[in-house]
């Protein structure tokens, strides 16, 4: 799936164990409850994307765009979110136990767990990119070349 079409899919509670998803569009899906284990999420476009209680355990999320997301109750446990963009996300109540976060964007408006320190987990502040563009929806099936990831396997 990877480089696939699902904005605005609703994949609650979906099963998405060890899959492909890398340079996936899926602003403003909803993943609530999904299971994201062990997936490829490397340069995925999660923007205000429903992350609630889903499960990202060991999941490789570098250089995902993750701005504007609801990440209530989500598991980053051992996730890679380096290079990662978080600005204005809410991982008020994630768990980022032994998350990567080194050179991961975050704002003044990014919301972290009470006990977190994001500045010693290597996480950069930066400004707010203000409110998300309205999205250009693709016609289906259109070919997109995804650029080259920054981050090596």
């Amino acid at each position: 799936m990877e480089a696939a079409g699902l904005y605005h899919a609703n994949l609650t509670q979906a099963s998405l164990v060890s899959v492909n998803l890398r340079h996936a569009d899926l602003t403003t899906a909803i993943l609530r409850r999904a299971r994201c284990t062990l997936a490829d999420l490397r340069a995925a476009k999660l923007v205000e994307t429903d992350l609630r209680d889903a499960d990202f355990t060991e999941t490789d999320l570098r250089e995902a765009n993750l701005r504007k997301a609801d990440a209530h109750g989500a598991v980053f446990h051992r996730a890679d979110l380096r290079m990662a963009d978080l600005r204005g996300t809410d991982l008020s109540t994630a768990n980022l136990a032994e998350a990567r976060l080194t050179g991961a964007w975050a704002s003044e408006h990014t919301r972290w767990p009470a006990d977190f320190d994001h500045t010693a987990a290597g996480v950069v502040d930066t400004d707010d990119p203000g409110p998300e563009p309205p999205p250009l929806l693709q016609p289906p099936g259109m070919t997109r070349h995804a650029p080259p990831l920054r981050s090596t396997p």
